[in-house]
């Protein structure tokens, strides 16, 4: 299965995730070491597990990278009056997932997964590819989504970034506040030049014709999901970026455990 495929059934909002983790249906628990850990969820959304947990000393909400292999990406829809967050989770780690509890973050928010490593077509070689959730995209405002920043012109979509160069984009979803919607599966190349500002600061430009999407950027307001291909070099410069979260953790024993009840259950 190519991944655009998987990156088109791998979002979920965040009032489902905290939902789902709150649910009583899978709770693991056990005394360890003089304390009552407790492990409740999980829900998988495009290869990732969110989850609860105690185990860090009080009730947190952790993202789960079950893979051996791939790096995990997790976009969070941007706010009203603040930037989308951008997670990058080493495989077989976890890493705090707070937006589910924070009162500012409403669970009508979008949040994207999926794995930084497959191949946008299904039959190419393998690609490092991020997919970015975003909303409130207009000609007047730019989006801010961990180490990116979009911006629409006249028949281009800018990102901005701190030195990191997209190959492509390999995929894109764009819907306006007036009712158009449009799906591009193609791969789409920037143009070549790359300007370059202060502090390391790249802007590449891709041509999208926004107006046969059925796309008024003089009036609309959009929101969907991004994905760019990534070079290596490229990824392991957004892992360091320090608007990008990536403080990854191994699982306790505990959360060992109930991942294997899960699984069994799952399997049983």
């Amino acid at each position: 299965m190519s991944i655009v495929n998987n990156l088109l059934t791998g979002g979920i909002l965040v009032g489902k995730i905290c939902q789902a983790v709150s649910s009583v249906i899978n709770v693991y628990e056990e005394v360890y070491e003089g304390e009552h850990l407790i492990v409740t969820g999980p829900i998988s959304s495009g290869g990732v597990l969110f989850f609860r947990s105690n185990t860090g000393g009080v009730p947190a909400i952790y993202a789960y990278n079950p893979s051996i292999s791939s790096t995990a990406a997790v976009s969070v829809q941007n706010e009203h009056d603040g930037n989308g967050v951008l997670y990058l989770i080493e495989p077989m780690s976890k890493i705090l997932f707070a937006e589910p509890d924070s009162p500012k973050i409403s669970p009508d928010t979008n949040v994207c997964t999926g794995l930084t490593t497959g191949s946008a077509s299904g039959l190419g070689e393998k690609e490092n590819l991020v997919t970015l959730t975003f909303k409130d995209l207009k000609l007047t405002d730019s989006v801010g989504v961990g180490a990116f920043v979009l911006k629409m012109t006249t028949g281009q979509l800018a990102i901005i970034t701190a030195g990191i160069i997209a190959t492509a984009i390999s995929y894109f979803y764009f819907k306006s506040d007036k009712g158009a919607a449009a799906t591009n599966k193609n791969v789409i190349h920037p143009n070549n030049k790359v300007d370059r500002g202060d502090n390391n600061e790249v802007k590449q430009c891709f041509s999208i014709d926004f107006a046969a999407l059925g796309i008024d950027i003089n009036h609309d307001i959009i929101e969907g999901q991004l994905t760019l291909s990534l070079s290596p070099a490229a990824l392991i410069a957004l892992k360091s970026n320090p608007s990008v979260k990536s403080k990854c953790l191994g699982l306790h024993a505990v959360e060992k455990k109930f991942f294997e009840a899960w699984q069994n259950k799952f399997l049983s």
